[in-house]
């Protein structure tokens, strides 16, 4: 049964820790691209999976919910895949003309293969401006079938900010409308795609998600250190604790005991104390220890010569609980920040990567950790939360595709360039970020493994 707990504890505690900050840091996506109006069709913890559990959202139309393989999470925002095509106006106002369609028909139409049809099809339904139904043979592209989607009388989507569907005011999907003005009509779809946002809102919504998890570490770091306080050591010669069956126990110390000299040398603090003792250690030596227990001075021996590797002498020094002002608290949230950042950084800097990598965990040491810090108490289970959420997000800064930080990096080239990075190109460079980070887990990985089996 105990060894049942090991096993459960550390994938439930880590799965509890990594599903809420990927919440979080989904939901700093989610409402960033909802402020400045795109359209969200989905809200996941958990990578896509064939199983699922969810609901939509009657004001905006997005399925949330979470999917068995809680390894991260996904927020679909419409129109991410940069795509300007002349004949997109004209395969939209096909659709919305005819209500419903396949490729094989509107590549007649347009006069264009039914493979470009296809992909074209397939942009609008990234879009959320038609959707795909239904596949009448097989997987067939030519018979899969794409119809219009559910309007109000604005023509606004369910996933579009003031629409209005009331019975009487929606016209359901797959009717045929008369438009108007196809070409704004056009414009107005594209407008409430990621795509057709300014450069600054899409930066700001793909940077949302990281400053997400840096602000809320920020916070809880703040806010647990202020109100939790620190537990620190009192540099004090007392003790706080000694150990059962350790080589301190055997010398005679007991807790609250005084030590006052270590082989004739004095010692007045616990520095004193672990110099002293670490020296003895290392020299593996034999010396006289004093000390008093009940307001008595006591002596006795103690042998370094048979201590066995990893051995620890078996005392602990006594603690206190202090608790910084606001002041202290921000000053330390602040350093630590810088300090994750620099770490996060020299992972692309070469002459420091291997060694970077060499100190990185996994989410098997993430489970690990968050299962001995849920045992020791909240505070400490909240401090790593926090320390994690901190290390997500400067990790999810990074300019290596597939991260939000990589993703900022196309914006940034298309602006300079004057056009989006050709999605072929965006596609190979993710797929090598996605093989540098499945070696850099690898890595990871074998780090945690090393630790669990050193104990």
């Amino acid at each position: 049964m105990t060894l049942v707990l090991q096993i459960i504890l550390p994938i439930f505690w880590g799965a509890v820790v990594l599903s809420f900050l990927v919440a979080i840091h989904e939901a700093g996506h989610f409402i960033a691209a909802r402020l400045f109006g795109m359209r969200v069709t989905e809200f996941f913890i958990g990578m896509p999976c064939k199983y699922k559990w969810s609901y939509k959202l009657k004001r905006w139309g997005t399925e949330i919910g979470i999917t068995p393989l809680l390894l991260g999470g996904y927020t679909r925002i419409c129109g991410m895949a940069h795509v300007d095509d002349e004949l997109l106006e004209q395969c939209l106002t096909f659709v919305y003309t005819q209500g419903r369609t396949t490729a094989g028909a509107c590549a007649e139409a347009l006069g264009c293969s039914t493979v470009y049809a296809h992909e074209l099809l397939a942009v609008l339904a990234d879009w959320a401006s038609i959707q795909k139904v239904t596949s009448d043979s097989g997987d067939s592209e030519q018979n899969i079938i794409y119809t219009t989607v559910a309007r109000d009388d604005q023509m606004l989507t369910l996933f579009d900010t003031g629409h209005h569907f009331l019975p009487e005011k929606v016209k359901p999907a797959g009717s045929a409308y008369m438009l108007s003005d196809p070409h704004q009509f056009f414009l107005d779809e594209k407008a409430r795609t990621y795509t057709g946002k300014s450069f600054i809102k899409r930066f700001i919504a793909l940077a949302a998600g990281p400053c997400v998890n840096i602000v809320f570490a920020f916070v809880v770091l703040v806010a647990t250190l202020s109100l939790a306080g620190v537990t620190t050591t009192v540099d004090s010669n007392v003790l706080g604790s000694v150990e059962a069956n350790s080589l301190a126990q055997n010398a005679g110390l007991s807790t609250g005991d005084k030590i006052v000299a270590l082989d004739g040398e004095f010692v007045h603090s616990w520095s004193d104390i672990v110099r002293v003792l670490s020296d003895k250690m290392k020299d593996r030596a034999t010396f006289e220890m004093k000390y008093v227990h009940d307001e008595q001075q006591f002596s006795s021996t103690v042998d370094f010569s048979h201590l066995e590797p990893h051995e620890l002498f078996g005392i602990h020094a006594q603690t206190k609980v202090v608790y910084p002002s606001i002041g202290q608290s921000l000053q330390f949230a602040t350093s630590y920040t810088v300090q994750v950042t620099q770490f996060v950084c020299r992972l692309i800097m070469p002459q420091y990567a291997v060694q970077t990598v060499q100190q990185s965990s996994s989410v098997v040491g993430i489970s690990t950790m968050a299962a001995r810090a849920a045992e020791e108490g909240a505070q400490q289970f909240f401090m790593l939360a926090a320390m994690i959420s901190m290390s997500l997000g400067c990790m999810n800064l990074l300019p290596i595709p597939p991260l939000d930080g990589g993703k900022a990096l196309f914006e940034i080239i298309g602006v300079v360039i004057r056009k989006p990075v050709p999605l072929k190109i965006q596609t190979f460079v993710t797929y090598i970020g996605i093989a540098l980070f499945l070696l850099l887990f690898v890595f990871a990985l074998r780090n945690d493994i090393a630790a669990l089996i050193q104990g």
